[in-house]
Order: structure tokens, then sequence, then C-alpha cells
């Protein structure tokens, strides 16, 4: 039997180095590539990016995906 350990954190500061910012002033995703764990042995990272633009004219809702600047 195997066992299991959890990490839980704070995060206090982080850094993002200028050449990843894109010209709208965003992370530029594919360029970093994070990598994403699915389950089982299997991780993925982001090579495609796509928007889906949230229906109806709720303010705080659109507000809270575009996070704040």
């Amino acid at each position: 039997m195997g066992t299991i350990d959890i990490v839980i954190g704070r995060v206090v500061m982080i850094h993002i180095d200028d050449s990843v910012i894109g010209k709208d002033g965003r992370i530029d995703v594919l360029r970093i590539r994070p990598i994403a764990r699915l389950g089982y042995y299997d991780y993925t990272t982001v090579d495609s990016l796509f928007e889906m633009i949230i229906p109806g004219e709720n303010e705080r809702l659109i507000k809270g995906m575009e996070g704040e600047r």
C-alpha cells in the first residue's frame, strides 16, 4: 500500500518574468506552457487557448472572470 502526502501552503509573493507578459498586460499562457495534473499518472501542458464569453450583463460575474487590474 502506498502513502499519500499533502502540502498546504499560502502564496505570499510571486515573480513573473517580463518576457512572458503579453502586449495586453496579461500572462502569455501559451508561452509558459504550464503543467496540469490530470489524475492517475497523467499530466498535460497548455498548448491551445480559447475564450468563452459569459452571456448576459452581470457585471460582478464578468469582473470576477477577468480579474482585478
